[in-house]
């Protein structure tokens, strides 16, 4: 079960994930906002900056479209790494959004959207502040001894 929780000032559900973008090795920490209604995953210019992620380097020739208007994104090869409580790490290989860098967008959250949430079964209920996932499926889903015994071969 992947463990989520309610963000404390504005009660967003959030859930944190490892991210990968091995063209840039960029990696870090994100901390994701749950966004039923958008298609894709997208990273914050914030999240992504941190991470290493080369912002003037990107081609920003995608068009994003919601409730806040429209927003220019990247689209780029990535890694999202999700650990549960039973120490499974269920690893998602996707098409990651990078949100361009404005004044409408510095202050969004990284977004995980319904290429990811379509697999997970989510139990909502902010009255006892429980957020938790059932990983249905993932790209690719291993355990910490399975990792261990991998990285061990090399």
């Amino acid at each position: 079960m992947i463990i989520g929780r309610f963000d404390e000032d504005y009660a967003y559900p959030v859930v944190f994930a490892m991210v990968e973008l091995p063209q840039f090795g960029a990696v870090g920490k994100v901390e994701f906002l749950l966004d039923t209604g958008a298609y894709a995953t997208m990273l914050s210019p914030t999240d992504a900056a941190r991470i290493g992620v080369p912002l003037r380097a990107l081609q920003y020739e995608q068009t994003s479209n919601g409730i806040g208007g429209s927003q220019h994104h990247s689209e780029e090869p990535a890694l999202l790494v999700f650990v549960d409580s039973d120490r499974k790490f269920h690893v998602y290989n996707l098409v990651l959004g990078v949100m361009e860098s404005n004044s409408d967008t510095e202050d969004l959250p990284s977004i995980l959207g319904r290429d990811v949430l379509s697999h997970w079964c989510i139990v909502y209920d902010p009255t006892y502040n429980r957020l938790d996932a059932e990983v249905r499926s993932a790209t690719v889903t291993r355990t910490v001894e399975e990792v261990i015994r991998l990285t061990e071969k090399e």
